[in-house]
This record gives structure tokens, C-alpha cells and sequence, in this order.
């Protein structure tokens, strides 16, 4: 008994392993396809912090095991490392840039509350001299 009960319990490992990579493809290619068109794979998009979570889970799962199915996770974070990188938009190397590019808006925000309330001492006098000279560095066209 315990031996079917094994098999079973890995034949449903296995299953749910293929459900979490093919579903996780689909929220891949939901950056390219219409939404308009296919709003379900659209959604799909929308859940695709936590597919990429359960999948790493998944590739977790069967290293521990000690399985062959380790690959197929592994495949499917390996061909979808576009989007992996395009999600997290982790750029170390990439030059920052005071200058827009011709024809280009540059749009900032950042949350002032209190900013009436920091003229009064001088350590809140010199950061909203730090904010303010920030911003004629930046230069944005609307703020």
C-alpha cells in the first residue's frame, strides 16, 4: 500500500510540476499578446510574481527529491529569463543619464508630506535644499 500510495503522490507532483510550468508560459507571452484579444492569458499576467514564486518552489521541490523533473522548471526559468529580468528591472551596469533624449518627457514624483514643516531647524533646512537642488538636476518636465 504505502508503495501505490508513493506513486500516486508523485504522478500528482509530476502533473502539478507541467500545470505551474505551462501556466507560467502563458504569463510569459502575456507581455506580447493583445489583452483586448486574450484577456485570459492577460490575467495570467497580472499573477506573475506568484506563478514565478510557485515555480521556483516547484524547482525546489524536486531538487530535494533528487528527481530528474528538476529539469523541466529548470527549462522553463532558463527560457523565460527575459522576463524574469524585464520584472525585476535589475540593471547595475546601466549608465544614469541626466540628459533626456531629444523629444523625450521626463516625468518625476516623490511624496512630500510635511514639507512645509522642514524649514525650521537646520537639519531639515539642508535636505530641502537637497531636494530641491535634486530636482533642478533632474530637471523634470512634469512633477
Amino acid at each position: 500500500m504505502p508503495i501505490t500510495l508513493r506513486k500516486i503522490s508523485k504522478k500528482i507532483a509530476i502533473l502539478l510540476t507541467i500545470g505551474v510550468c505551462l501556466v507560467y508560459a502563458l504569463a510569459c507571452i502575456a507581455w506580447y499578446v493583445p489583452p483586448g484579444k486574450y484577456w485570459y492569458i492577460a490575467i495570467l499576467g497580472v499573477g506573475y510574481a506568484f506563478l514565478l514564486m510557485t515555480l521556483i518552489l516547484s524547482l525546489l521541490f524536486w531538487i530535494l527529491v533528487r528527481s530528474k523533473w528538476l529539469i523541466l522548471p529548470l527549462v522553463t526559468l532558463l527560457l523565460s529569463w527575459q522576463s524574469i529580468h524585464a520584472f525585476f528591472a535589475f540593471k547595475p551596469m546601466a549608465p544614469s543619464t541626466v540628459t533626456k533624449p531629444e523629444g523625450a518627457y521626463r516625468i518625476m514624483q516623490w511624496n512630500v508630506e510635511r514639507f512645509g514643516q522642514m524649514r525650521y531647524d537646520k537639519r531639515s533646512r539642508a535636505k530641502r535644499k537637497a531636494i530641491f537642488s535634486y530636482l533642478k538636476i533632474q530637471d523634470p518636465d512634469i512633477l
